[in-house]
Parts: C-alpha cells; sequence; structure tokens
C-alpha cells in the first residue's frame, strides 16, 4: 500500500488526466453554422483558460508536496481543486450538449435566441462580447467559463426569459461584485437576514427585471414560481419571496419608465401583483406576505444602482413591444430597431391577447429574434 503523499500524488495525476482528455476534446469544435464560428471560439477559449487554470494549481500543489514533503494542507487544497475540475467539466459536457442538439428542430433557433439576448445586454452595459449559452439539466450561471446554461427541460421560447436571470449573475460576479459594486452592496444590505448565495439570486431576479421589465415577471410569476413555495432552500429564495422582489422592482421601475407608455407599464405591473396576490391566497397563503423593510430598502437601492452604473439597459419604453405583438398577430416581421427585450414583451403581450396560440406565437417571436 502506498504511503499518503503517493496516494495524493495519483489523485493528482487522475485528475492532470482528466484535464488531458477534456482539452483534447475542446480541439475543434463546430456545430455547422458558419455564424456562430466565433461564438464558439471564444467559448472554447474561455474553456480552454480555465483548463490551464486547474493544470496549474494541481502543478503547484505537486511543487509545495515535493518541497516540503508533508500533506497536512494538501489534501484541503486538493478538494478544492477537484471540485473545480468537476465544475469545469461540467460546462465541457453542457458545450458539447448545445453542439450535439444544433440539429434537433427548433432548439437551434432557440439557442441562438438566448445568444442574442445575453450579446445584446452586453452591448448595453457597455461590455460587448459574443455568447454562445450552453445545455445543462437546469439553467444556471457556469462562473469560471463566464457560460450562460440553459435548461435542457425548458428550451421553450416562454422560458428565454430565464435566460436573462443568469445573464444576471454573470454581470453581477464579473462587474459587481467589486468592494463597492452593485451586487456587493445589495448582499452586504440584507446580510442579516439572508445567506448571500439567496441574497445573489435576489440580485439577479433584479438585474433580469431592470433589463426585460414585465417579460421578465410574467415568465416568473406564470410559468415558473409556484405560490404554495413559501420556503427558501439552501440555495434560492422561496418563489413567494423572490416574486415580492420582482413586482418591487417592477414598481420602481415604472416611475422611470417612457412617459408614452408609462400608464401601460404601470397597469401591467398592477394585473402582476394582483394575479399573484389571488395565487398566493388559493395556494393558502393567507394574508400578504411578511417582507423585512430592510429587504425592500435594499431593492430600492440596488434598482437605483444599477440606473447608475448601467443606464443604457434599463427596459423604460414599451411601444416596439406594442409593435412586436401587433406584427405577430397579423404575420410581419420584426420591427425597425425593436431589440430582444422588445419582442420577449411583446411576445407575452400577444400571449396575453390569445393564450390558445402560445405555441404559435412563440415560434414566431423566436424566428424574430434570429432576424439580423
Amino acid at each position: 500500500m502506498c504511503n499518503s503523499g503517493q496516494m495524493l500524488r495519483e489523485h493528482v495525476a487522475d485528475l492532470r488526466r482528466q484535464l488531458k482528455g477534456l482539452g483534447a476534446r475542446l480541439s475543434t469544435r463546430t456545430d455547422g453554422d458558419p455564424l456562430n464560428a466565433q461564438r464558439i471560439s471564444d467559448a472554447t477559449q474561455r474553456l480552454r483558460n480555465v483548463c490551464a487554470i486547474r493544470e496549474f494549481e494541481l502543478t503547484s500543489l505537486e511543487t509545495d508536496l515535493s518541497r516540503s514533503g508533508t500533506v497536512t494542507d494538501q489534501w484541503t487544497r486538493l478538494v478544492a481543486i477537484s471540485q473545480a475540475c468537476r465544475a469545469f467539466a461540467a460546462d465541457c459536457l453542457a458545450l458539447e450538449q448545445r453542439l450535439s442538439l444544433a440539429a434537433t428542430p427548433g432548439v437551434k433557433d432557440l439557442c441562438g435566441a438566448a445568444d442574442r439576448i445575453c450579446e445584446e445586454f452586453s452591448n448595453k452595459i457597455g461590455q460587448s462580447r459574443y455568447h454562445y449559452a450552453v445545455v445543462s439539466e437546469a439553467e444556471h450561471f457556469g462562473a469560471n467559463a463566464s457560460a450562460v446554461h440553459l435548461s435542457y427541460a425548458r428550451l421553450d421560447p416562454w422560458h428565454l426569459s430565464r435566460a436573462v436571470h443568469e445573464f444576471g449573475h454573470l454581470w453581477a460576479e464579473e462587474f459587481g461584485s467589486k468592494p463597492d459594486g452593485a451586487q456587493t452592496n445589495f448582499t452586504s444590505a440584507i446580510e442579516r437576514s439572508w445567506e448571500k448565495a439567496l441574497a445573489k439570486e435576489f440580485f439577479a431576479d433584479l438585474v433580469a427585471t431592470f433589463l426585460t421589465g414585465p417579460a421578465y415577471a410574467y415568465s416568473c410569476l406564470l410559468l415558473d414560481f409556484n405560490p404554495a413555495d413559501r420556503v427558501k432552500s439552501e440555495t434560492h429564495p422561496s418563489a413567494d419571496e423572490r416574486a415580492f422582489a420582482i413586482l418591487t422592482a417592477l414598481d420602481l421601475l415604472v416611475s422611470s419608465s417612457d412617459e408614452f407608455t408609462r400608464p401601460q407599464m404601470r397597469v401591467l405591473a398592477q394585473q402582476l401583483r394582483t394575479f399573484w396576490n389571488t395565487a398566493r391566497t388559493e395556494a393558502g397563503a393567507g394574508g400578504s406576505l411578511q417582507i423585512s423593510i430592510e429587504l425592500e430598502s435594499a431593492i430600492d437601492i440596488a434598482i437605483k444602482r444599477l440606473a447608475s452604473d448601467v443606464p443604457n439597459a434599463q427596459y423604460r419604453d414599451l411601444s416596439r413591444a406594442n409593435a412586436v405583438a401587433n406584427n405577430l398577430a397579423n404575420g410581419g416581421g420584426r420591427p425597425p430597431d425593436a431589440s430582444c427585450a422588445d419582442i420577449l414583451n411583446g411576445a407575452w403581450l400577444q400571449r396575453l391577447n390569445r393564450p390558445e396560440e402560445a405555441v404559435v406565437i412563440g415560434k414566431k417571436a423566436v424566428s424574430m429574434f434570429i432576424t439580423h
């Protein structure tokens, strides 16, 4: 039997072999669409960079072990490296899944829509870059490779707003987590009542609402959140608590929306609040949700901070969304100057008018996203 030091070296060698295999499979990636060549190239390069970091960490561990001859702290370091390697492997697999689904009818355009949504918001926050959304069991943001993961079960037009939530995590981690960043200030403001992981989920919801207005609220409240879910988990606040945060943010955004469509925006926000309040009462909630003044105040400050940090990204005007809704009803194409956020909102406006045509409306909306 080998001693502890030899055993540790065997673990390191095994992880290094895993990384080598994953890196080799990243060498040539394509989904057959020349328009996606740069997106895929950027995505694979970010993964190669992560692979290089993991390999450096293993080399550093081996060097320290050789110098000291002890393994007191090295096993603990290996745990962290192993977890990071597992996350890297998950990102690689998610990329493989996106590529393998490229030929599946409808999925290619849907994923392409998610790419364009994230790219548009990157432009609006002043950090232009390509995105190639990958596919996993559930939506999440892969921080190491800066990757937005779509849910395999939710590859559906009406869940595209979920990609905006994951983009919210991306912006928050890369630009809002500095010592005085917007996310840092928000999580600190509610740290007495909310653990950081839960506070970050609130913040991603706020960013998504800031970027898309009513569309994100519709997706969450009508399709995702269960009004009977009133218990937070280790990773997320309850649906009831998240609904409160989204509705509060939407109310705040109405006041700074475009003057011409502000009345419509206000009506939509009021309708959403009434819908949720009715749903939670019917689900047995009984009474209004009791949320701390601390959280409500933090939401107010966060929305003002977003308006200051990324003013061009706020969704303010429903006029082009109304044009999108009209074209979806009449068979028209993408209206001039309509943004991805306009398409998300316009699709929901038309779905609310014609709920029985949701499938057709969703397909038409996806075609608008990929229209250049």
